[in-house]
Parts: structure tokens; C-alpha cells; sequence
């Protein structure tokens, strides 16, 4: 198991609220461990709204549901009740060369910082709100 200890430092980190993304990778070989291959650090995504979200309507709330939803259907962290500390992970893995040459699963996982509980709570009603509206392909 190969992981990317990367993280940003401050300098990096976006100035108010964001949603962190992590990778992780399951081969065949690594699922039959019950391990993943390799994950780490992806991205942070920030959801301070400029100019153009703010004349849009979008807030904070809007932007962290749509940088997660942008990656596909997702579940919450073990209930699908919110919680304080709450963090999501996508369902299908990305369908990339590797997954269909390799067998390899990469999925991302997404976790809020900078929010306050009760943005949290919206976040979560909007991406549950979000998912129901969408019909399964």
C-alpha cells in the first residue's frame, strides 16, 4: 500500500471554508487484502463565493454540494443521518484506461473544513436534495 503523504500547508490552503479530496486506488490484487493499492491528497476545492457566484445565488452552502456532486453520486460516512465531522465518498469508481484495462478502482472521498455545523447540516440536505432529483442511469 503506497500512500501520498502530501498535504498542502498553509500558503496552499484556500482562505475560508473548502472541501478537501482524497484519492484511493483498489487493484484486484489489493482487494484481495481487503487494502487499497495507493491514495493520498488530491485537491482542495474553495467555496468562498466571488463575484460571478454571488450574483448566481451561490453561497458557500451551493458550492460545496456542487465540487462534490461535479464528481458523481455519492454516500455519506457511515449513516446516512448527518453528524458533526460527516465525510463523503463517491459510489462508482472513475471510469478511466485503468479501471478498464487493470481492474482499478479509483475513488475520492470528501471531507468539509471551515464550515460551521450548521452549514455542515445544509450541505448535506443539499447533496441528499441534489442526488433524489437525478434519476439512476
Amino acid at each position: 500500500m503506497e500512500i501520498d503523504s502530501y498535504l498542502p500547508g498553509p500558503e496552499d490552503t484556500p482562505q475560508g471554508p473548502f472541501v478537501r479530496v482524497y484519492w484511493q486506488v483498489v487493484t484486484p490484487e489489493s482487494a484481495e487484502c481487503g487494502d487499497y493499492e495507493s491514495g493520498g491528497f488530491d485537491q482542495d476545492i474553495s467555496c468562498t463565493p466571488d463575484q460571478w457566484d454571488k450574483e448566481d445565488g451561490l453561497g458557500p452552502v451551493k458550492l460545496a454540494a456542487k465540487a462534490i456532486l461535479e464528481f458523481g453520486f455519492v454516500e455519506p460516512s457511515g449513516s446516512p443521518k448527518w453528524y458533526p465531522g460527516l465525510w463523503y465518498q463517491t459510489i462508482e469508481p472513475e471510469h478511466n484506461r485503468a479501471y478498464f484495462e487493470d481492474g482499478e478502482s479509483k475513488t475520492y472521498s470528501f471531507h468539509l473544513k471551515g464550515f460551521t455545523l450548521e452549514q455542515e447540516m445544509l450541505i448535506h440536505r443539499e447533496i441528499y436534495q441534489e442526488q433524489k432529483r437525478i434519476p439512476w442511469q
